[in-house]
């Protein structure tokens, strides 16, 4: 049994060639993670060009800010924080740092984010194994590391595509993922109830975020020979693409919790289970907006919330929501989703 600090893909990789993939393995695997010095989803960022040799141009600088408020914004999504765009407290800050090497021809970031994550992946899900836990890390790592693995883990197929000159670590991330992929266990795990719940909230969040990021950077570039971000290589079509090509969302800004008397004007069930309920607001404190709630859930008062939805809805009665309210820069509200419902004390008896 290895009982030596993990910090590295080259590690996880030696350490389930000697113990396999099993409940055990990666129960002892999570508890052996050197959390002060792993790097499996570290963002390294190198731009290479005659223009990134000496210093950092304004535009440049804001985007590396700009980069950073959004992976803020990741890490505390992955906590299932209530606000996931709010400001950083100060010690929050100073886990969320850049590191940044200028050298002739070529800037390079790091973003350490691995041990913010081991954090932000067990207090999340705190009532999971520790087995479970050290897969949702791997996988969440990997899926930083490079965002299109997360198309080939929505599938559960990890027959990753080929990234010329590939680092010792890159390969050995991949052998993980491809012993993981094999095993009876943890197909088990990624097929059950709780870690499909975990995928639909976290990975297709992280991957939009990583991909805008990223995006957001390479836009404020000057002209540059190669971009890279861990082991992939961005070509200058690829560049030039990414600079002509506009994000279809903007990032929101901000978010805020309402409280107030909504009617519940429609009802949108084309996603369903996820409900899109068109509120108008009653006491006119508010906008109209519409909000989203997951009617699939096992909790119970949540079931019973959903019930009154439909019965005040054909009543066209007002409902006491509590939102939660995503905002963007220019004010207006990007999305909003349903935290508390309560009935009015005015219709107590509808």
């Amino acid at each position: 049994m290895i009982e030596s600090k993990i910090a590295t893909w080259q590690q996880i990789n030696g350490f389930l060639e000697l113990e396999g993939v099993s409940d055990d393995s990666l129960a002892t695997l999570w508890g052996n993670l050197d959390v002060e010095n792993v790097s499996l989803a570290d963002v390294i960022l190198k731009i290479e060009g005659p223009n990134y040799d000496s210093t950092i141009r304004s535009d440049f600088a804001e985007a590396i800010s700009i980069y950073q408020t959004i992976f803020n914004r990741q890490i505390l999504f992955i906590l299932g924080d209530r606000n996931p765009y709010r400001q950083l407290s100060k010690i929050e800050k100073e886990n969320f740092l850049f590191y940044i090497s200028v050298n002739k021809g070529c800037t390079k970031l790091i973003l350490k984010l691995s041990k913010p994550i081991v954090a932000a992946v067990a207090k999340r899900i705190e009532k999971m194994k520790p087995s479970h836990l050290c897969l949702t890390l791997i996988i969440i790592a990997a899926i930083i590391q490079i965002p299109k693995l997360y198309d080939t883990w929505a599938e559960r197929d990890v027959k990753l595509k080929e990234i010329e000159n590939k680092s010792a670590e890159t390969i050995a991330r991949d052998n993980v993922l491809q012993k993981i992929s094999i095993n009876d266990e943890t197909k088990a795990i990624l097929a059950s109830p709780e870690f499909v719940k975990l995928k639909e909230e976290i990975f297709k969040e992280i991957k939009e975020q990583q991909i805008r990021a990223s995006h957001v950077l390479i836009r404020n570039t000057g002209e540059v020979e190669k971009i890279t971000l861990n082991d992939y290589v961005y070509s200058i079509p690829e560049i030039q693409e990414i600079k002509d090509t506009q994000d279809e969302e903007f990032i929101p800004s901000d978010s805020k919790i309402v409280k107030g008397l909504f009617l519940i004007t429609s009802i949108d069930r084309l996603r369903y289970p996820i409900l899109k309920l068109h509120l108008k607001s009653f006491d006119k404190n508010n906008a109209t907006v519409d909000a989203t709630v997951n009617s699939d859930t096992e909790d119970e008062s949540l079931k019973v919330k959903i019930k009154l939805i439909w019965e005040f809805c054909e009543k066209g009665l007002p409902l006491e929501f509590i939102l939660n309210e995503t905002v963007l820069k220019d004010g207006k509200i990007k999305n909003a989703y349903i935290e508390g419902i309560e009935i009015p004390k005015v219709n107590n008896n509808p």
